[in-house]
C-alpha cells in the first residue's frame, strides 16, 4: 500500500513542504505530468499513529517513509 501520511507537527510541515517542493519542481521539469483520474483524500494520520495502528492490525507489517509525505506499508500473510 502506498499513502501520505499527516504531518507530525508544524516544524515537520514547514521543513517538509521545503523538501517536497524543492523534490516536486525537479519532478516536473524532468518528467510528464498527468491528471490522476482518481479521489484524493487529506491524510488525517501521522506516521507514528499508521505505524500504531498497523501493529496493532497487520503483525510484522512494514512500514517505510517516502519523499513528499508518503509511505509504504508491505504486509505479508
Amino acid at each position: 500500500m502506498l499513502g501520505l501520511q499527516r504531518a507530525e507537527s508544524p516544524l515537520h510541515y514547514v521543513v517538509g513542504g521545503a523538501l517536497g517542493q524543492s523534490v516536486s519542481l525537479y519532478y516536473r521539469m524532468v518528467r510528464d505530468t498527468s491528471a490522476v483520474g482518481a479521489p484524493i483524500k487529506e491524510p488525517t494520520m501521522t506516521l507514528g499513529e499508521i505505524r500504531h495502528d498497523a501493529g496493532a492490525l497487520l503483525p510484522g507489517a512494514v512500514i517505510r517513509r517516502h519523499v513528499l509525505w508518503r509511505y509504504s506499508l508491505v504486509w505479508r500473510k
